[in-house]
């Protein structure tokens, strides 16, 4: 049995993870190559094999143990290992595609928020005698939410956009409560990787369940507490505190932020509309389809199970995931919402 070290690098589905698959029968047919399912796995560094060349190919079926840490590091988990250790560096096998990484779908989410429900506006100056100030828009303003319920929208968007893996069992989102999350994971994994969880009628799925979950209202001493908002954000609170780096063995604390997100969202969002926690869960799963169809792996068709093909899918303008492309996106992407949120802080709209 082999074992590959991979210095400060961890199992996939956490914000820094770079993930890809090889196109198995359950995944999505490709816009290239052929082959087998691939481990998500974070690379970063060199990954050197005991008992052989650092490149030597290893028959598909050997499993590897995944550590972390300076010297022996803490051991993650065994994890079947990719067609050859190179893999392992952060390029997907060859044949097989990249996927967009974690920390990508998080601030993508966290920005589409900001432009769905903000109100920045970019101002530029007159370019010539005469001429007049133009306003350019950056925010929709929609639902007319006040500066901290569009702070909290976009952070819950930026954790929403994760939502998606949660057909993949070494997730973040797989992994944020274990006992609660990893058989969901497991009976949708089934119906395999970026199908049911990546498509319209998965995120209309989704929105209807969070709408029932956070129906009920409840009046305690004449205020109104929903514990639905409670129960969804403090899921949420967990899957960011995965994706971050808590580790899954950890429960205790991944349990105590879902208490405390639970009792904040069951008091501070008791008078949301109904329509916020759904419409953030789908807007926020359907920024995640738009970033992995952007990638070389891309995803099924939009009306998936219903149509197979790629209907409606974007092209690869990002290429792998973790290229100087998606890098510069999501420096874009920062520098967005920063000034976003500077805009609303300092003209208090």
């Amino acid at each position: 049995m082999c074992k590959s070290r991979i210095p400060g690098g961890g199992v996939g589905g956490g914000l820094g993870a770079r993930s890809w698959d090889a196109t198995a029968p359950s995944a999505p047919p490709g816009r290239a190559g052929a082959g087998v399912q691939g481990v998500p796995l974070m690379a970063a560094g060199r990954a050197p094999v005991q008992g052989g060349p650092a490149n030597a190919a290893r028959p598909l079926g050997h499993r590897v143990r995944v550590v972390t840490g300076a010297g022996a590091g803490r051991v993650l988990r065994w994890a079947q290992e990719p067609r050859t250790v190179a893999h392992l560096r952060g390029r997907p096998p060859e044949g097989g595609n990249a996927v967009m990484m974690g920390h990508s779908h998080a601030v993508s989410g966290v920005a589409a928020g900001m432009a769905l429900f903000g109100t920045a506006t970019l101002s530029i100056p007159p370019l010539g005698a005469g001429s007049e100030v133009t306003t350019i828009p950056l925010g929709a303003g929609v639902g007319d939410l006040s500066l901290t319920q569009v702070v909290a929208a976009s952070l819950i968007m930026g954790v929403t956009a994760l939502l998606p893996d949660i057909d993949s069992p070494s997730s973040s989102v797989a992994t944020a409560l274990p006992g609660v999350t990893r058989p969901i994971s497991r009976v949708i994994a089934k119906g395999g990787h970026r199908t049911w969880t990546h498509s319209l009628i998965g995120f209309v799925i989704a929105a209807f369940l969070t709408y029932d979950v956070t129906f009920w209202t409840v009046t305690v001493n004449g205020v109104d507490v929903r514990p639905g908002n409670g129960i969804v954000l403090g899921l949420l609170l967990a899957v960011a505190a995965r994706a971050l780096g808590v580790s899954r063995s950890r429960e205790g604390t991944l349990w105590s932020l879902f208490l405390i997100g639970f009792v904040i969202g069951t008091w501070a969002l008791g008078a949301s509309s109904l329509w916020f926690m759904p419409t953030l869960v789908a807007a926020g799963m359907w920024v995640h389809r738009i970033g992995d169809d952007i990638t070389t792996q891309s995803v099924h068709g939009l009306l998936y199970p219903l149509f197979k093909t790629h209907l409606a899918n974007l092209p690869a303008l990002l290429g792998d995931a973790g290229s100087g492309r998606e890098r510069v996106l999501r420096g874009i992407l920062y520098v967005y919402c920063l000034y976003c949120f500077t805009y609303m802080v300092v003209t208090g709209r």
